[in-house]
């Protein structure tokens, strides 16, 4: 599939290593926990050269040095075409149980692919504009997760999907709930909560909160979230996120799917590395989870 060189005792294809001054780059972990990452340059809208790394097996390796092979000489969107069976069909003795890499390695180059274009996405666009899904097409950007406490003490935290400033005077956000779920009769019955801005480091707190539901257990104890109470509305902070919100809901309004609960700020926490000394907060020191 390539040539080979020698790196002390093991033998490793040449294409495998990052690539200098690459316009597109990705790293991707498969479900068996192999990683791969590809690097790709672009020249006169073809992938002039592609290189990629993988703490993997054997196959895992054989899948990547082919699918970087194969990328060559292609445009953008013909590498994203580049497929798990396109790879198995070229490389040989690939076993059954190992054919997820190859799908490890499709799936890595084609985020490369798209990181690319994100980069060059001014220069890439041609302006025509198409039809678009109007469901959930504005995102909050951080992502957030809401937490309660129910007139009973009962704690609970959900991830939303709808959120945003609504407010600077007073300040105040809103938050958007569905009324089926656990989270929504705590909110109604206390008329407060918090929103807590995790980091990537809490990407498996986030995932567990918001693929369960509270009716089921006690999510914060499973979750092993670190909770301690709000200093100005009756509901936990999640200690481990970086910012923290107290609000107080000051209205409400059934917009169709969801309710938008009008939160006026009682408080802000930051962790202390994050606070400027006029009280701003330095989104540049962290990496939110998007």
């Amino acid at each position: 599939m390539s040539d080979f060189f020698e790196a002390g005792v093991v033998s490793v294809p040449s294409n495998f290593g990052p690539l200098r001054d690459a316009d597109g780059n990705a790293r991707v972990t498969g479900p068996c926990g192999d990683t791969m990452e590809f690097w790709i340059s672009v020249i006169d809208g073809v992938v002039d050269d592609a290189r990629y790394t993988s703490d993997g097996c054997m196959a895992s390796n054989a899948c990547g040095s082919l699918a970087a092979i194969l990328a060559r000489g292609r445009t953008p969107t013909e590498v994203e075409n580049i497929s798990q069976e396109e790879i198995l069909s070229r490389a040989r003795g690939i076993p059954e149980s190992d054919r997820h890499c190859a799908l490890l390695a499709s799936n890595a180059i084609q985020a490369a692919v798209a990181d690319y274009r994100r980069r060059n996405f001014a220069s890439l666009r041609s302006g025509e504009k198409r039809a678009a899904n109007a469901r959930s097409i504005v995102q909050p950007r951080p992502s957030l997760i809401v937490s309660c406490r129910g007139t009973d003490g009962r704690d609970n935290a959900l991830v939303v999907a709808y959120g945003s400033n609504c407010s600077y005077d007073p300040c105040a956000v809103m938050v958007g709930i569905v009324p089926t779920r656990f989270s929504y009769r705590l909110i109604k019955e206390s008329g407060c909560f918090v929103v807590n801005i995790p980091s990537i480091h809490q990407r498996a707190l986030y995932d567990y909160l918001g693929s369960h539901s509270g009716r089921d257990g006690d999510k914060l104890a499973v979750s092993g979230a670190r909770c301690v109470d709000g200093d100005v509305v009756r509901a936990p902070l999640l200690v481990d996120c970086p910012v923290n919100i107290e609000c107080v809901v000051t209205d409400s309004i059934v917009a169709g799917s969801h309710e938008l609960f009008i939160g006026k700020i009682q408080k802000v926490h930051a962790d202390s590395e994050l606070v400027s000394d006029d009280g701003s907060v330095d989104w540049n020191k962290i990496s939110l989870l998007q």
